[in-house]
């Protein structure tokens, strides 16, 4: 059963990574608006006048949110 563990730690590691991807890396409310970023690159836009959500989906591969999580890890010493 151990040859599957390194497919098991890069499947869990993946997992992490879009765990990570959905949480909020910012939030800048100006000129009426409350914009929320995501460590994934989305956008959460909402107008405060007239109360309407905008989604705004950054076209990131899997690959390249792996990247930003490992470099995330680095920059931090948890990897």
């Amino acid at each position: 059963m151990t040859q599957f563990t390194d497919k098991v730690r890069q499947r869990q590691f993946e997992i992490d990574a879009e765990k990570w991807g959905e949480q909020v890396k910012m939030v800048i409310g100006e000129n009426g608006y409350v914009v929320y970023h995501f460590n994934n690159g989305n956008k959460w836009i909402i107008n405060s006048t007239t109360h309407k959500k905008t989604w705004e989906y950054a076209n990131t591969h899997k690959k390249s949110l792996i990247e930003k999580f490992e470099k995330f890890l680095i920059d931090n010493k948890k990897r």
